[in-house]
C-alpha cells in the first residue's frame, strides 16, 4: 500500500447537522486508517475520546473574529503539525494556497442565489456576504 497522506479538515464552524455526522464519520474512517488530523468546533469534543489515532484542535472563535479572520488560526495549526498535503475545508473559505491539495466543501448554495427565496433581513445579509467571501477565495 502506497504512502498516507498527511490531512487537515476544518470543521471549526459545524457541530450540528451534516457537519457534525461528515466529520464523525471521516475521523471514523481516518482514526481505523493511521489517523489525519481535525481542527472542530468545541462543541464536537465528544468525538476526541472516540478516535485517540486523529489529533483534534479545537477552535473556539466569536462570531465577530469569524467575520474579519475566520482562518486566523491556520497558521498556528500549520506550524504545530507541519505542512499538511490536503487540506478539507468545510464552508470555510480558502483563502491561499495551504496545501498541495485544497478542498473548499459548499453545503449550501444560497450565498451565491438568493433571488426568489423570502429570508429575513439578517440572513439575507449574511448568505450576502459568505458570498462574496467564497467567491472571492475560489480563485
Amino acid at each position: 500500500m502506497g504512502r498516507e497522506l498527511k490531512c487537515l479538515f476544518n470543521f471549526a464552524v459545524s457541530y450540528s447537522g451534516g457537519g457534525f455526522k461528515r466529520l464523525y464519520e471521516y475521523a471514523n474512517w481516518f482514526n481505523a486508517h493511521g489517523g489525519a488530523s481535525f481542527i472542530i468546533h468545541p462543541r464536537c469534543e465528544s468525538v476526541i475520546e472516540d478516535f485517540p489515532n486523529n489529533r483534534f484542535y479545537v477552535v473556539d472563535q466569536p462570531r465577530y473574529r469569524r467575520v474579519f479572520n475566520d482562518c486566523g488560526y491556520l497558521a498556528t495549526i500549520k506550524k504545530d503539525m507541519g505542512q499538511p498535503e490536503l487540506y478539507y475545508s468545510y464552508g470555510i473559505p480558502i483563502y491561499g494556497r495551504l496545501s498541495e491539495i485544497n478542498w473548499f466543501h459548499l453545503s449550501n448554495v444560497l450565498p451565491f442565489s438568493s433571488r426568489g427565496v423570502h429570508l429575513p433581513p439578517l440572513s439575507r445579509l449574511k448568505a450576502g456576504c459568505h458570498g462574496w467571501r467564497f467567491t472571492r477565495a475560489l480563485a
